[in-house]
């Protein structure tokens, strides 16, 4: 799920569009797993919504639901 999250990322960069997910996360898989924590913890509503088994694998591994927080 990790590598297709991350092929989807370097491909929206590549053609341009816009990403919840910071396009800097598409250089490397050490990049994204950081970027998509930023993410899950400064917009978990969003990804939730638009990346939710990523949001769902993140949840587990850090066992929070920062959603909660808001």
């Amino acid at each position: 799920m990790f590598t297709d999250e991350f092929q989807r990322l370097q491909q929206a960069a590549y053609r341009g569009d816009e990403t919840l997910i910071d396009q800097y996360g598409a250089t490397e898989p050490a990049e994204f797993f950081a970027v998509v924590t930023e993410t899950f913890f400064e917009q978990p509503a969003q990804m939730a919504s638009q990346h939710a088994a990523l949001f769902a694998e993140l949840k587990g591994y850090y066992k929070v639901d920062p959603r909660d927080w808001l």
